[in-house]
């Protein structure tokens, strides 16, 4: 009886689950059949190769050339634009039947599909599928749409012609202003940053090719850098340029036969890209007005496409693109990584040679030094080796060096290949000035390399080329007053290093020269200090300026404990400077007295002074110290202005005199007066 039970329920079983899955396949075909009628178009935009929309006014075409590239094939040839195109589909995919009616019904409600506007259909949609297999032509599905009705609707006519489908208005409305707008407004696809290549061939004349190297740009044709700010400029105007939104193209019977597109006569922009290039074939001018003063009207026409257009093309652009040999070149002489260099030298006829040599090695690539590289200054004369004087360089005067010559830039373009003739006119068969760079490899860089870069002067302009370089530029008429070839353009301005916090300065000496009683004077006793020395000077003025010199305070040290150059005024010392204009003897000495910790004898330091001019006063290092003339601080200075000339400085005048008289036209102060300090003058 059990098993009886068992087989029955078993076979109500199975026959529940039979019915479900019958009934599970109707409710889906079902669903599949009322989504189709609610989305009728959806399945054919799943999977397009071409579409066309026409009315009674005009028709679109769009077809689809590779995996996804949409092109507009009518009205004319031209490349579909993607976001009009996914519009385009986005909207057939998403189009909704309000309600749909069979056709076959018509005829019992004495109804034709004239009485819905689709007998002659005010829009008619042609849709291509893509064909299941390669070499299958599937058929194209032909929707009809008739004009609008009252409430915003439309109907709609299934391909098979079985349906009528009520859909909104505004879809259909949509669909058109995509269409409209389905031709891609930019005329060049290749974005600036894809660009590898640039021709340029402007009818008859030469053509120049720009090709892009790594992160550079070369002119190719003619083996020299272009500049590469300009060139991305030039391609970021050319990506700019676009159809006009209402009529982008020339009807044929409406191009001139002088439009400039023939092939003698049109200047050709080929852009090449990630194995693509296209070339932009530009005519003559349109004598119409343009939306700006700086732009102009032109016929224009895609190589490989056969509508014509007319472009708004920038004037300064087109100026550029046909003087690119000029316009897109790298007006910098030397191009160069200034963390690589290992030597300058400096060569000028009749004068030692210079040479500023890198003490440390070239970082590697990526990596930040942790202290600016050091460097020296070496000065080689014509004779024995040992003559060579080397001195250590001023880090900031180096940097100054490095970066004028990397900015140095052509004021123009003088010749790209001169001749020997041409050369010797310009002065560079016997340049004013030769400076040659020596490199170390960093990473894999190649071997060290150098460049040699030749400065001459020759009918009044300032030229140049560099070694192995057949060209010529003219340069600004400062050039070789930013390039020195003198070592104290260049040595370190610190003479004497800051002395260590242990050492004492025992004695201080200010004499005339020529002899005669100190200005002052005085030698530390073992217990005596500065301060309690100086507490003593009756003259305030005086007392300070000695401070300055001797004591310093907390945030100024002692003038006297290092000794820094303004500026180098000659490279070795001499018993006479000129002042004012005038050859004369040094007019005092200072001699400084220090004693060092663990030092059995003091050291002396001497130093002379010239007379003062003005707002500079020069001083003298002797040979057996820095052997150097150079011109004092101007803090330094002050203060022995009080030691040296406070005696005759008269002071501020008093409110109650009278104005002085200007002085007479023929009188002029002595020669041997110095001039007062600023803060005396005022």
């Amino acid at each position: 009886m059990r098993t009886k039970v068992t087989l029955v329920l078993l076979l109500l079983n199975v026959a529940l689950f039979a019915w479900i899955l019958h009934a599970r396949n109707r409710w889906r075909i079902e669903a599949e059949d009322a989504d189709r009628d609610r989305h009728p178009l959806r399945e054919l935009a799943l999977n397009l190769r071409g579409m066309t929309i026409a009315t009674s006014g005009s028709a679109v075409s769009l077809e689809q050339r590779g995996a996804r590239t949409w092109n507009v094939t009518a009205p004319s040839d031209w490349l579909a634009n993607e976001t009009a195109v996914n519009a385009i589909i986005g909207l057939l995919q998403d189009l909704t039947a309000k309600v749909t009616l069979p056709v076959a019904g018509l005829a019992g409600s004495d109804q034709t599909l004239a009485d819905y506007g689709l007998d002659k259909p005010e829009v008619t949609l042609t849709l291509l599928p893509a064909p299941a297999e390669p070499a299958a032509k599937p058929l194209p599905a032909v929707i009809k749409i008739g004009p609008p009705r009252k409430g915003g609707n439309r109907y709609l006519l299934s391909p098979d012609g079985a349906r009528i489908h009520v859909i909104d208005d505004a879809t259909v409305i949509g669909l058109l202003k995509a269409f409209a707008g389905s031709p891609d407004p930019r005329i060049f696809t290749i974005a600036p940053f894809e660009a590898r290549a640039l021709g340029l061939e402007n009818g008859s004349s030469a053509a120049v090719r720009l090709r892009r190297d790594d992160e550079s740009w070369n002119i190719e044709t003619l083996g020299a850098r272009a500049d590469k700010a300009a060139t991305q400029t030039a391609l970021g105007q050319l990506a700019a340029l676009r159809l006009l939104q209402k009529q982008p193209f020339v009807a044929k019977d409406a191009v001139p036969a002088d439009s400039g597109l023939a092939s003698g006569e049109a200047f050709r922009i080929t852009i090449e890209g990630n194995n693509r290039h296209e070339t932009l074939i530009l005519g003559k001018t349109i004598a119409e007005p343009a939306s700006g003063a700086d732009r102009s009207w032109r016929f224009a026409k895609l190589e490989g496409r056969e509508p014509v257009f007319r472009v708004e093309f920038p004037d300064a652009l087109a100026e550029t693109l046909t003087r690119a040999q000029e316009k897109l070149r790298d007006r910098r002489i030397l191009a160069f990584e200034p963390a690589a260099l290992a030597s300058i030298t400096i060569v000028t006829p009749g004068q030692p040679t210079l040479v500023l040599q890198r003490l440390d090695s070239a970082p590697a690539p990526g990596n930040t030094p942790a202290a600016e590289p050091s460097w020296q200054v070496v000065t080689r004369g014509t004779g024995a080796p040992a003559a060579d004087r080397t001195l250590q360089a001023d880090g900031v005067r180096v940097r100054n060096l490095i970066s004028n010559l990397w900015v140095l830039a052509a004021d123009r373009f003088v010749k790209d290949v001169p001749s020997d003739a041409e050369k010797e006119s310009y002065g560079l068969k016997r340049p004013a000035r030769e400076i040659t760079l020596v490199f170390n490899s960093i990473g894999k860089a190649p071997p060290a390399k150098t460049l040699t870069l030749a400065v001459a002067l020759g009918d009044g302009t300032t030229y140049a080329t560099v070694a192995g370089q057949p060209f010529v530029y003219a340069l600004p008429s400062d050039t070789l007053g930013r390039f020195p070839a003198v070592a104290r353009a260049y040595r370190e301005r610190l003479l004497r290093a800051p002395l260590p916090e242990t050492a004492r300065i025992t004695a201080l000496t200010l004499a005339p020269v020529a002899g005669g009683e100190p200005i002052y004077s005085h030698d530390l006793g073992d217990k005596q200090t500065w301060p309690q020395v100086l507490a003593t000077e009756t003259s305030a003025r005086r007392r300070a300026a000695l401070e300055k010199l001797l004591v310093g305070s907390k945030d100024s040290p002692a003038l006297l404990r290092s000794l820094r150059a303004q500026n180098f005024v000659s490279d070795s010392f001499a018993s006479e400077v000129l002042v004012n204009g005038t050859r004369r003897p040094w007019a005092w000495k200072l001699t400084l007295t220090v004693a060092l910790p663990g030092a059995a004898v003091p050291e002396i330091y001497p130093l002379y002074l010239a007379d003062r001019a003005g707002a500079e006063q020069q001083a003298g290092s002797p040979k057996d110290q820095a052997d150097v003339v150079f011109t004092l601080e101007p803090a330094l200075m002050d203060a022995l202005w009080e030691l040296t000339y406070g005696d005759r400085d008269p002071g501020p005048p008093s409110p109650n005199l009278p104005a002085a008289k200007p002085a007479a036209a023929t009188s002029a102060p002595s020669p041997a007066a110095p001039s007062p300090p600023a803060a005396a003058q005022r």
